[in-house]
């Protein structure tokens, strides 16, 4: 009898640690990071290769979120580097870092200068210069997106 009660007095302490330490660090099924990371894993071209860091909640204007960064393969079997991601409780949906590059708002300036070059230099064909407006406009339209996902990962992401 005495060894009973031992041993539930050691199994089930044991037990609720290991509980919270699963729920904490997002292994147990429904905790808060585990349905982040399948929600981001549902976004992935192969789900198994993913690895996950900084994975962090947080609460904002009464919105539960994890943020965090993952790495997985890409289509041609190769790594692409840890991407930054948010998933949001209330829509159920993750943002992704959209930059596959980082633009900068020289790169706009760059581009928008190169174009004006064309056009002032009066030699340019009208097609040359509708591509380089195009390319300045996607640049541009990049640019805005990173700092859009900048701008929110700050705000969502920071600690309280």
């Amino acid at each position: 009898m005495r060894r009973k009660i031992v041993l539930i007095g050691v199994f089930i302490p044991a037990l609720i640690c290991l509980s919270i330490w699963g729920y904490v660090s997002g292994h147990l099924p429904y905790s808060p990071k585990w349905t982040a990371k399948n929600a981001v894993l549902q976004n992935l071209n192969d789900p198994d290769s993913a690895s996950f860091r900084n994975l962090t909640e947080t609460r904002k204007d009464g919105v539960k979120r994890v943020c965090g960064e993952v790495n997985a393969k890409n289509r041609m079997g190769a790594f692409v580097g840890f991407s930054r991601f948010v998933y949001s409780y209330a829509t159920e949906q993750v943002d992704f870092d959209p930059g596959e590059y980082e633009v900068k708002a020289s790169d706009v300036e760059s581009a928008e200068a190169q174009c004006t070059e064309l056009r002032q230099g009066g030699f340019a064909w009208q097609s040359t210069i509708g591509s380089c407006d195009e390319r300045t406009g996607e640049i541009r339209q990049k640019f805005l997106a990173q700092k859009k996902f900048d701008e929110g990962w700050q705000w969502k992401c920071a600690s309280d």
